[in-house]
């Protein structure tokens, strides 16, 4: 397998993580929260119809009408939509979006847009200008992504951290490791523990120097590894491909 292909793999899900903390830090926003204004924002760029409660819940991250207004009250309270009940029917909500609300909505996705230009257009799949929408859709690709991942006992984080050690041969020290982790979410200690529990990596220490401390993929598990790691690169490759269509 090409070390590119592994490098765009273990770029999306660092992508998805360093946008995941800019949204929450910088704009006290979820990616979901940010799928819901994008697409009432669409919605008003049609001069359609804004999309019914029943059509908001088909967002698969939604999991209840509750949450539903949870969040729209959330996005009410922090300005980035207005909420009211509809005069000529109070049992129904009315959501809009006002000048000021679409231009804070079009700063923070310009802000999202120059980041992932910057730093994760080289890595992406699809030649894009709106890398907002391309981050939703890599985002519900890696959600699935996820649930084959739990039926292999592994996170998106040891995917991660297995991507990077299969970029260097399948060993690093310690210390180069944590170099490679460029985002503070990862906390690579847990993860090495628990690859180390499943079997899949080991430390040693280094015959050059026993001050340093080797991770390495497990010899008999590095074809396991190859495969699997192959296996969900296609997956996303063949998601964003589809999407497309």
């Amino acid at each position: 397998m090409s070390k590119f292909k592994v490098k765009r793999l273990t770029a999306h899900i660092l992508m998805l993580k360093v946008i995941n903390d800019m949204l929450k830090y910088s704009f006290h926003l979820t990616l979901t929260q940010v799928k819901l204004l994008n697409l009432l924002v669409k919605s008003d760029d049609l001069k359609a119809k804004v999309p019914s409660i029943d059509c908001l819940l088909k967002l698969n991250e939604i999991e209840s009408k509750i949450a539903l207004f949870q969040m729209l009250s959330y996005l009410n309270n922090h300005q980035w939509l207005s909420k009211q009940r509809d005069q000529r029917d109070q049992r129904k909500l009315k959501i809009a979006l006002n000048k000021n609300h679409m231009n804070k909505i079009e700063y923070m996705n310009n802000e999202v847009n120059d980041y992932i230009e910057r730093y994760f257009a080289q890595y992406t799949l699809q030649t894009t200008s709106d890398y907002v929408n391309y981050l939703l859709r890599c985002k519900d690709l890696l959600e699935r992504l996820k649930c084959y991942l739990n039926i292999c006992q592994l996170t998106l984080e040891e995917l991660y951290v297995l991507g990077i050690l299969y970029l260097h041969q399948g060993q690093l020290t310690v210390k180069e490791l944590q170099v490679e982790f460029h985002h503070p979410i990862f906390s690579i200690s847990p993860i090495l523990k628990n690859l180390i529990i499943k079997q899949l990596v080991q430390k040693e220490r280094c015959e050059l120097d026993e001050r340093r401390v080797i991770i390495i993929i497990k010899r008999e598990q590095f074809s396991k590894v190859t495969k699997l790691i192959h296996a969900c690169y296609n997956y996303l490759e063949k998601g964003i491909q589809d999407k497309e269509k």
